[in-house]
C-alpha cells in the first residue's frame, strides 16, 4: 500500500506591533530661539516586527513492503509548508504639546507629531516535507516528491502602518514665525497596499501673541484645525501664503501685506469675526483667497489701508478698480460684513461689489461722500480686473 501525505506546516507567528514614538512636551516662557528646517517634534514608530515563517510540511508516510503478490507501495507526498506569518502593525507616531507663552520664536520648515512606523514583513511560507521512501523491495517506486503546492503554502501578508502622532501648538503671547512648509501632525506609516495609516491631528490654537507667517502651514488629519482669538494677530507678509486645515476660525486681527496672498483652504469651511486689514496699491494689492465655505460672523469688519502711491492716484484724480477676494464656496453672513474707511475719509467715490463670489472696490472721482454700500448686483458697467487667483501645492 502507499505511503500517506505529509501533513501540513502550522501557520508562522505574527510579527509584533512595533514601539511608539516618543511623546514630547515643549514649552518656551521667555527667550528667543529657532530651529531650522527639517526639525521633527516626535518620535517616529518604529517598524512592525516580521511574520514568523511557517512551519515545515510534515514528511510523507513510507510505502508498504512487498509482501506476497503484492507489489510495493509508493511514499507517501510531504505536505506543504505551512503559512508565514502577517507583519506587525507599525508603531503609532509621537505626540506633540507645543506652548509658547512668551519670546520672538521662529521655525523654518519643522514637523509637529512623529511618523507612524511602516507595516512589518510578511514572514516567509514554510518549508514542503520531504517524500517518504517507497516499500522495500520495489526500486522501480520511488519515495514521494519532495515538495508540493498546497492550499496553505505562501508568505505572510505585511502589517499596516502606524498612525501619526498629534501635533498640539499654542500661543498665549510673543511672536512666533513661521517660514517654508510647516505641518501639524505626523504622518501615518506605510500599509502593506502602499496607502498610508491615518495622520495624526494637528492643531494650532493662539490665545493671544502675534504670528508671521512667511510660506505655508498645513495641518493634517481629519481634526485639524487653526484658531486664531480675539487677542491675537496673524501677519500675513508680501508673498503668497496658504493655511491648510479642516476647520479655521478667525476671531482676531488678520493682516495681510500690500501685495501679499493669503489663501485659506478648510474642508468644514472657514469662519470670520474679527478684522482683517488690506492693503492697497497702484501696482498691488492684499488679497485674500478662501478655498471653500465661508461665515462672516456679527463682528467681522474689513479695514483698508493704502501706500503711498494709491493716495497719490487719488489725488490725482484716478478712476481706481480692485478685487479683493475670492471665495470658491458659498458666503453666509455677508450682511454682518462692515468695512472700515476711515484711511480715506478725504475722498469720496468709493463703492463696494459682491459679484461671483468676488468682492470688488471701486473708486471715481466724484464730490460725493464715501459711499460704503454693498452691491448684490455688481458694478454696472464697470470692466473689473480681476487678480488671477493662484493655488499653492
Amino acid at each position: 500500500m502507499n505511503g500517506a501525505a505529509g501533513g501540513v506546516g502550522g501557520t508562522g507567528a505574527a510579527g509584533a506591533t512595533g514601539g511608539a514614538g516618543g511623546d514630547l512636551l515643549f514649552a518656551v516662557a521667555n527667550g528667543d530661539v529657532s530651529f531650522v528646517t527639517g526639525t521633527i517634534f516626535g518620535g517616529t514608530g518604529a517598524v512592525g516586527g516580521t511574520g514568523g515563517q511557517g512551519g515545515q510540511g510534515g514528511r510523507g508516510g513510507m510505502g508498504g513492503d512487498a509482501y506476497g503478490r503484492f507489489a510495493t507501495g509508493y511514499g507517501g507526498q510531504g505536505g506543504a509548508g505551512g503559512l508565514g506569518g502577517q507583519g506587525g502593525t507599525g508603531g503609532a507616531g509621537g505626540n506633540v504639546a507645543f506652548t509658547i507663552d512668551n519670546g520672538a520664536i521662529m521655525f523654518n520648515g519643522v514637523t509637529f507629531g512623529g511618523s507612524g512606523g511602516a507595516g512589518g514583513t510578511g514572514g516567509l511560507a514554510g518549508l514542503d516535507g520531504r517524500g517518504g521512501a517507497g516499500g522495500d523491495f520495489n526500486p522501480d517506486f520511488d519515495g514521494g516528491v519532495s515538495s508540493r503546492a498546497g492550499s496553505q503554502e505562501g508568505n505572510g501578508s505585511s502589517g499596516n502602518g502606524g498612525v501619526g502622532g498629534n501635533g498640539m501648538f499654542t500661543i498665549n503671547g510673543g511672536t512666533t514665525t513661521f517660514q517654508g512648509t510647516t505641518y501639524f501632525g505626523g504622518l501615518g506609516g506605510l500599509n502593506a497596499d502602499g496607502t498610508r495609516a491615518a495622520s495624526g491631528n494637528g492643531t494650532l490654537t493662539m490665545n493671544g501673541g502675534i504670528l508671521n507667517l512667511d510660506g505655508n502651514m498645513t495641518f493634517r488629519g481629519a481634526d485639524s484645525s487653526f484658531t486664531l482669538g480675539q487677542d491675537a494677530m496673524l501677519s500675513s507678509g508680501g508673498t503668497t501664503n496658504q493655511i491648510q486645515a479642516n476647520e479655521i476660525a478667525l476671531d482676531g486681527m488678520v493682516y495681510i501685506s500690500n501685495g501679499g496672498l493669503l489663501q485659506l483652504a478648510a474642508d468644514n469651511g472657514v469662519y470670520f469675526d474679527g478684522i482683517m486689514n488690506l492693503g492697497l496699491g497702484m501696482d498691488s494689492s492684499s488679497y485674500l483667497d478662501v478655498l471653500g465655505n465661508l461665515t462672516f460672523g456679527e463682528n467681522a469688519m474689513f479695514s483698508l489701508y493704502g501706500d503711498d502711491d494709491f493716495f497719490a492716484s487719488l489725488y490725482d484724480g484716478w478712476n481706481v478698480s480692485l478685487s479683493l477676494f475670492s471665495v470658491t464656496g458659498e458666503v453666509f453672513g455677508l450682511e454682518y460684513l462692515s468695512f472700515d474707511m476711515s484711511a480715506f475719509d478725504a475722498f469720496g467715490g468709493f463703492t463696494w461689489a459682491w459679484d461671483d463670489n468676488v468682492l470688488m472696490l471701486a473708486y471715481s472721482d466724484v464730490p460725493e461722500p464715501a459711499t460704503l454700500v454693498i452691491l448684490g448686483l455688481g458694478l454696472a458697467g464697470l470692466g473689473v480686473a480681476r487678480r488671477r487667483r493662484s493655488n499653492v501645492a
